[in-house]
């Protein structure tokens, strides 16, 4: 693989009110590194960043339903299940679920806008 040169990576998410995004993401636990007007970055991670954007550089055909899904591999999935719904956030099953293809724990929840977020642990390499 040829990642000379690669320093990480950033995710943009576009938002109609980046400030309940701000908020929301903040309430999870990952840490905003660079807070403008029209642009967030949090630090999900070492060099592995999620961007949000909003204002006027939003694209006008943002559509409904989010075709875009962060995953965000964690060591303790469950230890981030109890966190967040301690935080009251509305998850997408009661409990962390295991994967029927990979060797993998999960749940998943949506931020303000619809943006799925998927917090997994894989028990094998890659889940496989």
């Amino acid at each position: 693989m040829f990642s000379h040169g690669v320093q990480g990576a950033i995710t943009l998410f576009y938002y109609r009110d980046l400030e309940a995004a701000s908020i929301f993401y903040k309430s999870i636990g990952f840490k905003l590194e660079v807070d403008l007007d029209w642009w967030k970055a949090f630090r999900i991670a070492g060099d592995v960043y999620l961007g949000l954007v909003g204002g006027d550089i939003v694209p006008e055909n943002i559509d409904s339903k989010k075709a875009v899904k962060l995953i965000v591999m964690v060591d303790n999935v469950d230890a981030w299940f109890n966190k967040l719904k301690g935080l009251g956030l509305k998850l997408d099953h009661e409990e962390v679920y295991s994967s029927s293809r990979l060797n993998l724990r999960e749940f998943s929840l949506s931020d303000p806008e619809g943006y799925s977020i998927e917090f997994g642990q894989f028990l094998s390499p890659l889940g496989v």
